[in-house]
């Protein structure tokens, strides 16, 4: 958070001292699986409340609703002193991209079945990012990689093209694990 410190890196990449990046600026609060709550039953088969954590931001309020719980207002602030690496992390790459050097920004993959969720692929400076040559977004699942759930994420590389042959030579599983990572149970697990 202290912009001499991004100084000292944007010259360092400036200067070619440093030619590769990497970075996955936090998530907890963009996460499109807050949203999601499945029915669960208690041992008398009652529908138990929703466990899973509440929406608090959206492709309209992308710094987070005007009206939220404490816990949740603390999850924001969290956020979005996250956002603090999130902006690092844009202008480092933006930078690297201008030395012709090698990055990989990692983040949970854009929901695609929920257009209003927010979500950094959706940020129009990510977008403007993505249109630069040479740049991409690829998709995988971290299940296939040894995750205990499916995980599916985005990466932003630049100057990357194999990244993709690369990390399927990889793989540890050719299916997806059936795990889900979502919620709570009855017990709280």
């Amino acid at each position: 958070m202290n912009l001499d410190t991004w100084e000292f890196w944007f010259q360092s990449i400036r200067m070619k001292h440093v030619i590769a990046f990497i970075a996955g600026p936090p998530c907890e609060s963009w996460s499109c699986a807050r949203g999601h709550h499945d029915q669960v039953f208690d041992e008398e088969g009652e529908v138990c409340p929703p466990l899973g954590l509440r929406v608090i931001r959206d492709l309209d309020h992308l710094w987070g609703f005007n009206s939220v719980r404490l816990k949740e207002l603390l999850q924001l602030y969290t956020g979005n002193s996250g956002n603090y690496l999130l902006s690092f992390a844009l202008v480092a790459t933006l930078e690297i991209i201008l030395i012709n050097g090698f990055a990989i920004l990692e983040h949970p993959a854009e929901p695609e079945h929920l257009p209003t969720a927010a979500s950094i692929w959706r940020l129009p400076v990510v977008r403007t990012l993505l249109a630069l040559p040479n740049v991409q977004r690829i998709r995988l699942a971290q299940g296939l990689m040894g995750s205990a759930t499916p995980k599916p994420t985005h990466l932003l590389t630049v100057n990357l093209p194999d990244l993709m042959i690369d990390l399927h030579a990889c793989r540890v599983r050719t299916e997806l694990p059936g795990k889900i990572a979502i919620g709570k149970d009855h017990m709280g697990c």
